[in-house]
């Protein structure tokens, strides 16, 4: 088996998707500079694995529901949309969420998509505190925690 970077590995998956669309994919970015407050988080999906004519407006309501974190309290973190751009055959969904406390120890989701294709596969990729970290949800999957 090869190991590839997650960079190049998740560059692959969305070529491979892009071109035939064989699997059902999505990532996100989180990313919280040492000291921060706030983390923004780039949620990645496929525009044509949405219901056909649903906006891109209620496409990012969406995203933001089915990508949760929650502190280590197990509160969940609110997400506030930024912004929501088309880019190729992607929706790019832009979010921020307050960390007052930081990541290390908080969980996440990301279930987007998973209630509709059983075959899902979505990346998490997250920079904090120094640290980088990669979580993969499958449609089955409930939160995981962040070191």
């Amino acid at each position: 088996m090869v190991n590839l970077p997650l960079g190049l590995t998740i560059r692959l998956l969305v070529a491979l998707a892009a071109a035939r669309h064989p699997i059902h994919v999505s990532s996100a970015v989180i990313t919280a500079r040492p000291g921060a407050t706030e983390a923004v988080i780039i949620l990645r999906a496929f525009a044509d694995d949405f219901p056909p004519g649903t906006h891109r407006a209620a496409i990012a309501r969406y995203l933001a529901a089915r990508f949760t974190i929650t502190d280590r309290s197990g509160r969940r973190i609110a997400l506030r949309v930024d912004s929501a751009r088309m880019e190729g055959p992607s929706v790019v969904t832009a979010l921020t969420a307050a960390i007052p406390a930081g990541l290390a120890g908080a969980r996440v989701w990301h279930g987007v998509l998973a209630e509709r294709f059983s075959d899902q596969v979505n990346i998490v990729r997250a920079h904090y505190a120094g640290r980088v970290a990669s979580l993969l949800f499958t449609a089955s999957d409930s939160a995981k925690p962040l070191p």
